[in-house]
């Protein structure tokens, strides 16, 4: 009769009383046996009441140890707490406290003697609403005070107000538990396009409670569902765009408990606002081409400009290395000046580092071909026959589609393979000393950087033995700007044609197109049996203070059998052979030819032939005669 249940299905008894039980008996003297006395007694059966406490529903119950305990969130609100059975004016008085985990009493123990406990303290956090009923306020309760998120035991006190003594009081307790929330935050590596941006989180938690689990969302629309989220504690994410994005991070307590965000006050993720910086585009123009000048290096880096509302992005340094070991520079452009001509076949790797104003970086770096310059005078021509060494020449790759890259050219002596050497020669320039050149070829052997600015005159011999396929061929080039050797938009201009020179080239429409010529596709390519000495003037570059030579071999064949070319004792001086052609007028002559004096027709022809040509110099000597026909 006494048995309930609550809403929830759990059963309490609310007690109460069973009756009244008239007992009869009869007392008897000691003294008198005879004497009698009839006695008669109401007793009354009361069976008290076995409470329970019903608690909201908890983040989570721990059952680790001999009693369950129902764990809640400093910032999950209010934990309602229902005894039962709940009191009732007048008829029942149900009073809550608190005990720590040592058993002492935290809230006051109230007076059960009277009606109504006017002694129960109400501590900030924790009512006690005297009916059966409390309520919890983590939030609150950690302000008015703090039991380091320990265990509390919730006792409700139940007495009815028939129950016949003091000690009809029944007790019920329950183990309840706060624990504080985590508070989520993270910080990122510089946030830069195109590259992984690191995000750490730097969440917080009040010991021994740890953070249990992480959920990012990148906010990223250019990216995969699975990609745009991560579970890690420090993942990766990478923005193919730059522009402005959310990105949030939620984590949760070991006790289930999710992050409270201090700035928003609420239990919500930490959100972050990020803008991701356009990365540079690094890039720089360079002006030098001997040790005897300084080189100017200027960046021309770009970085796209932001979307609306992003802060604009800025080339903010340009950090240089010169790749000759010296110390770098710092600055949009600059100027340097190298010491040494670049080793062979190593140029020198000049790197440019760009960042901008919000740290996002790229580089770029530029092989230079550095080579020594070389005064030519009249008095003092320029000859090398590389028996000393290689003469200051470098080789470099060409830039071609299919080509592999391969480098034949070597300085040294000869092998058995080529016929006996040029006049003099002990070492020479070729391609491949020991055997065949490389497949598909593409390379450029330089010369030194000539000074013609005193040469009115100039002309370039040397000695060649060519043994080369016939769609593969060497030509000789020249160049006058001031870009670098290995600039890919220096301008170089062929030497001659094959109509022009002597033993010039012998070959026409190359299929491997050496030296990328503009037309005519000129080269050596003619297989020789012995050396051969070819010469051209070099009218075009003459009084020029700045030139640079080269030979660029192209080969469009795979594994050619032929020894390639070679060459040796080179000279580039004004030329030094003079023609007089004496020359007499008979103006007596009248004889005429479609109109005109031919004697005066000649005269006039020696007189215009060729004033400012190519490689040929009019001298006039005039001599006092007698005769009367001149």
């Amino acid at each position: 009769m006494f048995i309930k249940t609550t809403s929830n299905g759990n059963t309490f008894y609310t007690g109460g009383s069973l009756g009244i039980v008239e007992f009869t008996g009869t007392y008897q003297s000691i003294a008198n046996a005879n004497v009698t006395i009839p006695l008669l007694q109401n007793v009354e059966f009361f069976v008290p009441a076995v409470p329970i406490i019903e608690v909201s529903t908890p983040s989570m119950v721990d059952n680790t140890g001999p009693n369950p305990v129902a764990v809640y969130c400093e910032k999950g609100g209010t934990i309602f707490i229902n005894g039962f059975p709940a009191a009732a004016a007048g008829a029942s008085v149900g009073v809550f406290r608190l005990y720590d985990p040592l058993g002492t009493k935290i809230s006051p123990v109230p007076d059960l003697s009277t009606p109504t406990p006017t002694d129960s303290v109400h501590i900030q956090g924790f009512v006690d609403n005297g009916n059966g009923t409390a309520t919890l306020n983590p939030d609150g309760l950690n302000a008015g005070f703090s039991n380091g998120y320990l265990d509390l035991r919730v006792v409700y006190t139940y007495k009815a107000n028939n129950a016949p003594t003091k000690k009809g009081s029944s007790l019920a307790s329950r183990l309840i538990r706060v624990t504080p929330n985590p508070i989520p935050d993270y910080t990122t590596s510089t946030l830069c396009e195109d590259i992984d941006v690191l995000f750490t989180d730097q969440s917080t938690i009040t010991a021994p409670f740890s953070i249990q689990t992480r959920s990012w969302n990148f906010n990223d629309p250019n990216s995969s569902p699975a990609n745009n989220v991560s579970a890690l504690q420090n993942p990766l994410h990478q923005y193919n765009q730059f522009g402005s994005y959310t990105v949030t991070l939620q984590v949760t307590s070991n006790f289930g408990c999710a992050g409270f965000n201090v700035a928003a006050d609420a239990v919500t993720p930490e959100s972050k606002n990020l803008i991701i910086g356009s990365t540079p585009v690094a890039a720089f123009n360079l002006q030098g081409v001997s040790t005897a000048n300084p080189t100017d290096f200027v960046s021309t880096s770009t970085v796209s400009l932001p979307g609306s509302g992003e802060p604009p992005a800025t080339i903010a340094t340009v950090d240089w290395n010169f790749g000759d070991a010296t110390p770098g520079a710092t600055g949009n452009s600059t100027s340097h000046t190298y010491t040494t001509a670049s080793p062979f076949d190593t140029p020198y790797s000049v790197l440019a580092v760009v960042t901008t104003s919000i740290g996002c970086i790229d580089s770029v770096r530029r092989d230079v071909i550095m080579v020594e310059k070389i005064d030519i005078t009249d008095a003092n021509a320029y000859t090398e026959n590389f028996d000393a060494d290689d003469g200051g020449w470098q080789v470099y790759t060409g830039i071609k589609e299919n080509y592999i890259g391969n480098i034949s050219w070597a300085r040294g002596v000869q092998t058995p393979v080529l016929p006996p050497g040029a006049p003099n020669a002990t070492s020479v320039w070729a391609t491949n000393l020991t055997g065949p050149y490389a497949s598909r070829e593409a390379t450029h052997l330089y010369t030194n950087c000539f000074d013609l600015s005193t040469l009115e005159r100039p002309m370039i011999s040397f000695d060649n033995l060519t043994r080369l396929a016939s769609s593969d061929g060497v030509v000789l080039e020249y160049s006058i700007d001031n870009l670098n050797i290995a600039d890919v938009n220096k301008d170089w201009i062929t030497v001659g044609t094959n109509l022009s020179g002597v033993e010039w080239y012998d070959g026409l429409a190359l299929a491997s197109k050496p030296g990328d010529q503009d037309a005519g596709d000129f080269g050596w390519t003619t297989i020789n049996v012995n050396w051969r000495k070819s010469k051209h003037i070099l009218d075009d570059v003459a009084l020029e203070p700045q030139v640079v030579f080269r030979f660029a071999l192209s080969s469009v064949v795979d594994n050619p059998s032929a020894d390639g070319f070679a060459l040796d004792n080179i000279r580039i001086g004004n030329r030094t052979r003079t023609i007089l052609l004496e020359n007499f007028t008979n103006k007596s002559n009248t004889a005429q030819q479609a109109g005109v004096n031919i004697e005066m027709r000649e005269s006039d022809n020696l007189k215009t032939f060729n004033p400012g040509g190519t490689g040929t110099l009019l001298v006039k000597i005039k001599l006092p005669c007698r005769f009367s026909w001149i």
